[in-house]
């Protein structure tokens, strides 16, 4: 229920081409409820393989769906892909790069877990959950959690490697915005991680940032075995 041009430019886009379906809503919801209302609208009416979430201001190159299903297609056993990532600002100057999260892609459930709860956000873990969904996956993942707080991705990205394997193509295809009032178009800010030591908290104090992000959620079995 945007207050701008949103709903003129969809329901036009919608006219052009019948894969896309528009829903507007009676009034603005807010960002956790419409994303629960996409996957509910999803599980209920539409047959579609595959599912995803969509940022607002994010990019994706024009390969970055195809090069995902057809990781998902090669490789049946597992539910969910990805790509690589950077962030970009306001103009879509390059600020920073991720490390491939094919780190999460071990053969073992367990280790991929562990490194998920253990590696420090700085790396952008989270960011997983914005991949390409397998109905089954998403499903199974749904009927444990919800898009709830503001940490729900993290739960999300942890119920991915509970669920599954995470596939990874190093390619950055997927450009996620970061934008900041101060950006300024010639003068792009980067940020830079020079080592894991920079910046990462103490694993005591990362176990407290976790209980932390836990007290938030009613059933802390949610996050940690979900």
């Amino acid at each position: 229920n945007s207050l701008d041009a949103t709903s003129k430019i969809c329901i036009n886009i919608a006219k052009n081409d019948k894969r896309i379906i528009y829903f507007k809503q009676d009034h603005n919801i807010g960002l956790k409820d419409n994303f629960n209302f996409v996957y509910d609208v999803f599980n209920k009416d539409y047959q579609s393989q595959y599912f995803m979430w969509a940022q607002t201001d994010d990019i994706w190159e024009p390969s970055y769906l195809e090069t995902c299903i057809d990781l998902l297609k090669k490789n049946k056993e597992s539910g969910v892909s990805f790509t690589g990532m950077d962030n970009i600002d306001s103009f879509g100057a390059v600020m920073r790069q991720y490390p491939s999260f094919k780190r999460f892609s071990n053969v073992s459930k367990i280790k991929n877990q562990i490194k998920y709860l253990l590696e420090p956000e700085l790396l952008g873990k989270c960011n997983i959950f914005l991949g390409i969904y397998s109905k089954e996956i998403i499903n199974k993942i749904f009927s444990k959690t919800r898009y709830t707080v503001m940490y729900s991705d993290y739960v999300i990205g942890f119920g991915i490697l509970t669920h599954s394997h995470i596939l990874c193509s190093d390619k950055i295809l997927y450009h996620k915005r970061e934008a900041k009032i101060e950006d300024e178009e010639n003068y792009p800010k980067p940020v830079i991680i020079m080592s894991l030591r920079n910046g990462v908290f103490s694993l005591f104090k990362l176990i407290r940032l976790h209980l932390f992000y836990t007290k938030h959620i009613d059933n802390i079995v949610k996050k940690i075995v979900i």
